[in-house]
């Protein structure tokens, strides 16, 4: 079963949870942060940010979840606080990597499913996650948020918008990491089209592009289906001018053939394409609107060339693959 946008940022807000508090995966109780933390945010923002249809289903189930919240006297900062000093931390501080959920919290996955196929819904939301969660809490729920079950009879899935269809048209995959994939997937569906991964670490963005691409590369026979080709590793060849002339071949095959491309990163050191050379190249075609791309930028160099440059917000969708650094998230938020 499909999982709806709102579970791809939920599941980043409990990953973010976890690595915080030193766990070594995610368990039922981050999820509930990260639905609460959901709850709370700002609506008429998100509408301007996301905008679209994407925009509509989001905020359709940040407000089941404030009104489920409502319903139950549930307050979501306070709990979320009380929770978090409840579980304490552990002993695993965060060194890099993908955090895995617990089998405990694949079990919430799978039971909110099965919620969803009971109401009629194709797609698993937040309200379902929420609902199974509150039907049956964990020890540290019950001690610290109560009991507040969910009846059966009560619609926690809100209606898709006319026409709207399932979050991603990749094929569900179920392996760990797959949430980030189809969220970055439907950044490239959605909005300006291309997407920059602010992240300092090559392998994970490229690993993260991989699997894009395998996935990709599995709708290839169906209809409108786009494929993503990796093409970060540039010419061997000292001449600048070969290597734009490179690329901007590559530009023209893949805007023809409705691919997207993984291409090289934005680093200022160590890169396989100084700054100075690529980013014109890049910007140049981007502005044109015939291609879609994929792209890694370090924080340093995003900071330094992205931020200050308001052309670039028109043309992409910047995604922090870590947003801030364990010690950098204040506890009290």
């Amino acid at each position: 079963m499909m999982l709806s946008a709102s579970i791809e940022i939920i599941w980043q807000l409990a990953g973010r949870e976890a690595i915080t508090a030193d766990f070594r995966e995610i368990e039922p109780e981050h999820f509930l942060l990260g639905l609460l933390k959901f709850a709370e945010l700002p609506v008429d923002e998100l509408a301007q940010i996301i905008g679209g249809s994407a925009a509509e289903v989001i905020l359709h189930e940040v407000r089941a979840i404030r009104e489920l919240c409502a319903e139950r006297q549930i307050e979501t900062t306070p709990i979320r606080r009380a929770l978090r000093t409840h579980l304490g931390r552990g002993s695993f501080p965060y060194s890099g990597g993908q955090i895995h959920r617990s089998d405990a919290s694949r079990a919430l996955f799978d039971r909110a499913s099965q919620l969803a196929a009971e109401t009629g819904s194709e797609v698993t939301m937040a309200s379902h996650m929420l609902a199974v969660l509150l039907n049956e809490p964990t020890p540290a729920m019950l001690e610290v948020v109560g009991n507040h079950p969910v009846h059966s009879s009560l619609r926690v899935a809100p209606p898709l918008p006319t026409g709207q269809a399932p979050a991603s048209r990749l094929p569900e995959v179920r392996t760990e990491g797959s949430a980030c994939c189809r969220a970055i997937w439907n950044a490239l569906a959605q909005g300006p089209g291309s997407v920059l991964l602010v992240a300092g670490n090559e392998e994970e963005t490229t690993a993260i592009a991989g699997t894009l691409g395998a996935q990709s590369a599995a709708c290839g026979g169906k209809q409108s289906a786009r494929m993503l080709v990796d093409v970060s590793v540039p010419p061997a060849t000292d001449s600048a001018v070969q290597v734009v002339h490179h690329y901007r071949r590559l530009f023209n095959e893949a805007a023809e053939k409705n691919t997207i491309l993984y291409v090289p990163a934005i680093d200022d050191t160590g890169a396989a394409l100084p700054p100075d050379l690529w980013l014109p190249v890049l910007k140049d075609v981007l502005q044109q609107k015939r291609l879609r791309c994929l792209c890694r930028v370090s924080p340093s160099a995003y900071q330094r060339y992205i931020v200050s440059d308001p052309v670039w917000k028109s043309l992409v969708q910047c995604i922090w693959l870590h947003p801030e650094l364990p010690q950098e998230i204040p506890w009290e938020l």
